[in-house]
């Protein structure tokens, strides 16, 4: 397997800096998932909970169940806290300096074949 690293400016300023940074992050989601979860929602905008502090709204921060003989299958996340995920994807990365930053590359192969739109936050805005 041929391995591409990015480049070494691009990798400073990432949010996981490399595959031991990625590796790091994912034990952690597998042997402290709770703690994990719970730490990803600090990074985020809830409704529920700015004065309080999020957890006064949920004591978990990630509950699962894939098991059907477990019961029903599930997936909660920060159950019982209140978001706006409109804001988190956008107004909070605005605030955060990224507005004049590109959002996503589209091509488009049916309509306007080799086409390719860019999209940044103002326009989504």
């Amino acid at each position: 397997m041929q391995v591409f690293l990015p480049p070494a400016p691009l990798l400073a300023g990432a949010h996981v800096r490399g595959l031991p940074s990625y590796l790091e992050k994912y034990r952690s989601s597998i042997n402290n998932s709770d703690a994990f979860w719970k730490s990803v929602a600090e990074e985020l905008h809830f409704e529920q909970g700015t004065s309080k502090g999020i957890f006064s709204y949920c004591t978990q921060g990630l509950e699962w169940n894939f098991d059907v003989k477990k019961g029903d299958v599930f997936c909660r996340f920060m159950d019982g806290a209140k978001t706006n995920i409109s804001y988190n994807c956008l107004e909070r990365n605005i605030k955060r300096g990224y507005g004049n930053k590109v959002v996503c590359f589209a091509f488009n192969k049916l309509s306007f074949p080799g086409t390719l739109r860019i999209a940044e936050f103002p326009f989504l805005y």
